[in-house]
C-alpha cells in the first residue's frame, strides 16, 4: 500500500483563510514561500532536494500489482523479491537525518514563525497555536529517528499482510471481490492479474509464486 510522500509528512500544515482562497489553486505568495498545494496546504520548509529517488519502479507497479480498495495488491513473493533488490534507504535515512538537526531545526523554526505570522498579517492562513512550529519539530524529530518509517518512506509502499483469520472472513471477502472487479474492469492485463486468474481457475493459491525468469 502507499503511504504518501515525504513532503506530505514533513511539511508545516496551515489552513487557508477565504482571500488565499480567491486567489486561485495556490495563492502567488504562499507559492513563494514554499506552499503546496494538495487536500491540505502545507509549506516545505526542509532541504530534501538531494534525497535519492525511490527505488519501486513503475514497472513494477503496472506489471505486478492490481489497484483494490484496500491500496495495491501484488503476490507477496513479488514484493519480497523487489525488496531485496532496494539499496538506496540507507543514503535517504543518512541524508534525511542530516538535513533535520536540533540547529537546523530550529533555524527553520525561527525563520518559518516570521512567514508565518506575516502571512496571519495578510490574512491567507487562519491564526494557529502557539505551539504549533514546536509540534512540528517534535514530529521531525521523531521521524527523524525512526528509521524503519524513514526506510517506508524511501520505497512509498509497505508492506500490509492480509487478515486471515475466521474473524475478518467479512475483510477478505471484500478484498477478495475487490480483486476480481479490478481484473474483470481492467482493460489491460498484466502478471499479478493473470496469476490470480490462473489460481482460481485452478483453485490452487501456490499459482501466485512467480517464476525464476519473473524474478
Amino acid at each position: 500500500m502507499t503511504i504518501g510522500s515525504t513532503q506530505q509528512h514533513t511539511g508545516i500544515k496551515y489552513a487557508l483563510t477565504a482571500l488565499a482562497k480567491e486567489k486561485g489553486s495556490i495563492a502567488k505568495e504562499l507559492a513563494a514561500v514554499g506552499f503546496e498545494a494538495g487536500e491540505t496546504f502545507t509549506r516545505q520548509v526542509l532541504d530534501l532536494k538531494d534525497l535519492p529517488a525511490k527505488e519501486v519502479p513503475k514497472s513494477f507497479i503496472n506489471g505486478f500489482t492490481i489497484e483494490t480498495y484496500w491500496g495495491r495488491w501484488c503476490p507477496t513473493a513479488s514484493w519480497e523479491t523487489l525488496r531485496s533488490t532496494f539499496s538506496g534507504s540507507k543514503e535517504f535515512i543518512s541524508q534525511f537525518q542530516s538535513s533535520t538537526t536540533d540547529d537546523k531545526l530550529q533555524r527553520i523554526k525561527k525563520d518559518a514563525a516570521d512567514i508565518q505570522q506575516r502571512l496571519i498579517d495578510q490574512g491567507l492562513i487562519q491564526p494557529v497555536k502557539d505551539d504549533h512550529l514546536d509540534r512540528w519539530c517534535d514530529r521531525i524529530i521523531q521521524l527523524r529517528s525512526n528509521t524503519p518509517r524513514l526506510d517506508r518512506f524511501f520505497t512509498g509502499y509497505e508492506a500490509h499482510p492480509l487478515p486471515y483469520t475466521i474473524e475478518q472472513k467479512t475483510e477478505i471477502e471484500e478484498l477478495f471481490d475487490s480483486l476480481q472487479d479490478a481484473i474483470e474492469l481492467s482493460g489491460k492485463t498484466n502478471k499479478a492479474k493473470q496469476k490470480v486468474e490462473t489460481a482460481l481457475k485452478q483453485a490452487d493459491p501456490d499459482l501466485l509464486q512467480i517464476n525464476a525468469r519473473e524474478r
